[in-house]
């Protein structure tokens, strides 16, 4: 079992010693074909990760099905499943004899937290997600659009942007709730900017849209560069600076820049200034 967890690319360099954890807790079953493995409007246990066979993931709408997607080995599916206990969006079921691997919510819960490297490959993996539901809408679009289509708006741009960087603030924000990323800091930018920095840990680019997960402990300052003309946001998630009530971000007013202007965000003091003049 830990070979083939190890294969898989979310686990794939992590410690034996955690490898040998995940293949400890996780579950193998087999399905026959048109078995429901998730059900629309249920909780969901958890992630499966499909070994073999092949499953569709269905939506009923107004008493009306809908085939969202068809997938196969070496994929995920019901990710969110693991940072939130929310009725499911749609249903998984398979269409030949499939054998998935499951991670249940609550042990893996209990390895991110002693684990930090493995929140940061969830994330990852959810971004990918979002990147791809993304994509899938921006095809949707294309296909339906008339002959001659005419030029996407600025503002409508910015409004798909928008719910871009909502939903992945939402993501980490669930996982914050779950204490699955107290050991990071994350720095959510919009465009048109770029952030810098040494001691960053990971980079998740969803087109314009950057989430940086740096140290939360010591010293560390995020450099940021404008690359184009206009304004842009940034959302700051850390736990010193979390308040009552649910894990919010940070939000810095919106701040207009040109090509060239840079700034810096210094942690963990949570400060942004333009480039050596006064804090914004």
């Amino acid at each position: 079992m830990k070979e083939i967890i190890r294969k898989i690319d979310i686990f794939a360099g992590l410690d034996e010693k955690l490898l040998s954890k995940l293949a400890d807790t996780a579950i193998t079953s087999t399905y026959t074909s048109n078995k429901v493995i998730i059900r629309q409007g249920e909780t969901g246990i958890g992630m499966y990760f499909i070994l073999r066979g092949r499953v569709a993931i269905i939506r009923n709408h107004a008493g009306q099905e809908h085939r969202l997607a068809e997938i196969g080995p070496n994929h995920f599916v019901a990710e969110m499943a693991l940072i939130d206990d929310k009725p499911r969006s749609a249903s998984i079921v398979t269409t030949e004899e499939t054998e998935c691997l499951l991670f249940t919510r609550d042990t893996f819960l209990r390895l991110m937290d002693k684990h930090p490297a493995l929140a940061l490959r969830l994330a990852r993996v959810l971004a990918d997600r979002l990147r791809t539901a993304q994509d899938r809408l921006d095809e949707h679009a294309t296909a339906t659009a008339t002959p001659a289509p005419l030029p996407v708006s600025p503002s409508n741009d910015a409004t798909m942007k928008g719910n871009v960087q909502k939903k992945l603030l939402e993501i980490f924000g669930m996982l914050y709730t779950l204490k699955a990323f107290t050991r990071f800091s994350v720095a959510v930018l919009g465009c048109p900017v770029e952030g810098h920095c040494a001691d960053a840990l990971e980079t998740i680019r969803l087109g314009d849209v950057k989430a940086i997960v740096l140290p939360v402990t010591g010293s560390v300052e995020l450099a940021i560069d404008a690359y184009a003309a206009g304004q842009f946001q940034l959302h700051l998630f850390h736990p010193e600076h979390f308040e009552e009530g649910p894990p919010k971000p940070l939000r810095f007013e919106p701040v207009a820049i040109q090509p060239g202007d840079r700034f810096t965000l210094t942690l963990p003091d949570a400060v942004l200034t333009r480039n050596e003049g006064a804090p914004l």
